[in-house]
């Protein structure tokens, strides 16, 4: 299967620009659907 038209190539390419400007990735296994964050995302 040809990968060059996948999605992910698309997700990844804009991922890695606002990382470089700054953004903060998160991994989706931390998110807490609960109440809907990123716990470490929360400054107290």
């Amino acid at each position: 299967m040809n990968q060059d038209h996948h999605e992910i190539h698309l997700e990844n390419y804009i991922t890695q620009k606002l990382v470089a400007q700054g953004w903060l990735e998160s991994q989706s296994g931390h998110y807490d659907q609960q109440q809907a964050l990123y716990p470490e995302s929360v400054n107290l």
